[in-house]
């Protein structure tokens, strides 16, 4: 029998005693309140048994599939492998409000959330775009044809802002996302990068104008830290709804990478286009 590999994730758990993602990989809800992920290596490197028993690949599918959870990590029970907790170990992080604080008593986020049906639905969701994601990547890197896309980048950032220490740096990198997914050419960049999530994301008014208004207000803490101008971004640090409109903001990107994954960029900014432009009359009425 192949060894068990495992995490614990310890601000997660489930609404049931366990849930199954494939033949390789399940999860356990533990007499702590916290949840098991195990997983059963199998197959030669770049199979499909491979991919789909990777724990590491996991791991990724859950950060993007639950964007409002600071996913916390730990070490499994002495049972069980160390080695796939070694190997992201390094990825997990606290999500402290730094600049903000006064004294050494700094604030970070301690949410504990609980994982239900919809969201293992959602995790399988993008696990399987995870892995296939993977497969392409290694296939191009094997054949000497990999470049950089506008995708690439933005998942790194969504990586990027998962692992950062401060939420004013993951800002800053969840907006670098953005804008390289949605953002042609110079000037305008937060109205562009705003109206394109909102026209991608909304399908009503109401809707658009809610996804402009999460961005812009994230947008102003990106630029007060990105021009060191400290004295305001404390300021918006200090807001008591800072955590939620951050997390807001990282779903929006979160949904954004998924409805544009295999998208090719000409297709993309094709469709913004249409959107744009054969919306209503001005002069129709309402």
């Amino acid at each position: 029998m192949d060894l068990l590999h495992s995490f614990v994730i310890t601000n997660v758990n489930l609404d049931q005693p366990s849930y199954t993602i494939n033949e390789y990989i399940q999860l356990e809800r533990t007499s702590r309140g916290e949840t098991i992920v195990i997983t059963q290596k199998a197959g030669e490197i770049y199979s499909e048994e491979a991919y789909q028993s990777n724990g590491e690949l996991f791991y990724q599918a859950i950060r993007l599939a639950l964007p409002k959870i600071n996913i916390r990590i730990a070490a499994p029970p002495t049972n069980y492998t160390q080695t796939l907790y070694e190997a992201i170990k390094g990825r997990n992080t606290f999500l402290f409000k730094f600049s903000s604080s006064k004294g050494d008593e700094i604030e970070s986020v301690e949410e504990k959330s609980i994982i239900t049906r919809s969201d293992i639905t959602n995790i399988s969701k993008f696990h399987n775009l995870y892995i296939e994601y993977s497969k392409g990547q290694n296939s191009k890197r094997q054949n000497s044809n990999w470049s950089e896309t506008r995708w690439n980048y933005a998942i790194n950032q969504y990586f990027a802002a998962c692992s950062s220490i401060t939420v004013d740096q993951s800002i800053q990198s969840l907006v670098t996302g953005l804008e390289s997914l949605l953002v042609k050419g110079d000037g305008n960049i937060t109205f562009k990068v705003s109206l394109n999530a909102a026209l991608v994301l909304g399908t009503t008014f109401e809707e658009r104008n809610e996804v402009i208004k999460k961005i812009k207000k994230m947008y102003n803490i990106r630029s007060k830290a990105t021009h060191g101008e400290i004295t305001e971004l404390v300021r918006l640090l200090k807001k008591p709804d800072l955590y939620s409109d951050y997390f807001e903001l990282k779903s929006i990107l979160s949904q954004l990478l998924y409805i544009t994954a295999n998208m090719p960029e000409t297709e993309f900014f094709d469709r913004l286009d249409r959107v744009l432009l054969g919306g209503p009359s001005f002069l129709e009425e309402n």
